[in-house]
């Protein structure tokens, strides 16, 4: 899901690590690293949780586009497993035939692959920084769990 770092979610302690971000008895595996709070030693309040969820939902239902309406040369944005977090890819073929879309990344993937072929139905996100902001301050402004600076 696309981000902006000017809106933030409210979050509180992690209740699994206390907010020690790791547990010593667990060292052997990833590094006692907490897999709840991922290791930050925090995690969403139920508020901030809620806000998140009405974040992603409204940013996918202004940018979200299915795969057979795409044409080449458009800008969308992805995420695991098809690509690097949130990388920003440019279509580069469209099989209307087979309903599949080609896309190559403008970044490298950490798998070293630059293309990937997406089924018909798949629904992508055109990368609109502007509704992205539009929707985070609509969120904000909604949600008492979110806040946007």
């Amino acid at each position: 899901m696309p981000t902006t770092d000017r809106l933030t979610f409210a979050a509180e302690t992690c209740t699994r690590c206390a907010g020690d971000k790791k547990f010593r008895q667990y060292a052997h595996v990833r590094a006692g690293r907490c897999f709840t709070c991922k290791g930050t030693g925090r995690k969403l309040s139920r508020t901030g949780r809620a806000a998140q969820k009405a974040f992603e939902a409204l940013v996918a239902e202004r940018t979200g586009i299915d795969c057979g309406a795409v044409t080449v040369g458009m800008v969308i944005e992805s995420s695991s497993p098809l690509g690097a977090p949130w990388s920003v890819d440019r279509i580069d073929t469209v099989a209307n035939d087979s309903g599949t879309v080609t896309r190559w990344a403008v970044h490298v993937r950490p798998t070293g692959e630059d293309r990937c072929t997406l089924p018909a139905g798949h629904t992508l996100l055109r990368h609109m920084p502007e509704a992205v902001e539009q929707a985070a301050r609509e969120i904000a402004a909604r949600y008492k769990g979110a806040s946007y600076r």
